[in-house]
C-alpha cells in the first residue's frame, strides 16, 4: 500500500517537472510576450490591434496596459514618454514578476529583443 502511494507521488513530481507550463500571468501577459517574441522594428498592424484591446481592457491589469500600449507605439525604440512609464513599473510593489521582465525587456529594446530577453519571453509562451 505505502509502496502505490510512493509510486503515484513520484509520477506527479515528474508530471510536475515535464509537464511545459506557461509562466503568463493571464492571456494578456502572455499576448503581450507572445508579441515581443516576435517583434522586429515594430508591432505587426494585427499585433497593434491587440496591443490597444489589452491597453483598453479594463479586465487587463495597470501593468499589462503600460507595457501593452509602449509596445503598441514602439518604433525599434520604446518612445520616451513611455519609457518612464515603465521604469514606474519596475519600481512598483503591485506588479507581476512578468511584466516587471516584460517592462524591463521594452526598456532596452533596440530594434528587437535580444537573445537574453527572447530566452526570458520564452518562458513565458
Amino acid at each position: 500500500m505505502y509502496l502505490k502511494y510512493v509510486r503515484m507521488l513520484v509520477l506527479l513530481v515528474i508530471t510536475a517537472l515535464v509537464a511545459p507550463v506557461s509562466l503568463a500571468d493571464s492571456p494578456g501577459t502572455k499576448t503581450i510576450a507572445n508579441i515581443l517574441y516576435s517583434f522586429n522594428h515594430f508591432p505587426a498592424e494585427a499585433a497593434q490591434k491587440s496591443l490597444l484591446r489589452i491597453a483598453q481592457d479594463p479586465g487587463s491589469s495597470e501593468g499589462e496596459k503600460v507595457v501593452a500600449l509602449a509596445l503598441a507605439r514602439t518604433e525599434h525604440k520604446v518612445k520616451s514618454e513611455d519609457a518612464a512609464a515603465l521604469e514606474q513599473l519596475l519600481e512598483s510593489d503591485n506588479v507581476s514578476d512578468q511584466i516587471r521582465a516584460l517592462a524591463r525587456i521594452l526598456l532596452h529594446l533596440n530594434h528587437k529583443p535580444s537573445d537574453e530577453d527572447m530566452a526570458t519571453i520564452k518562458v513565458m509562451l
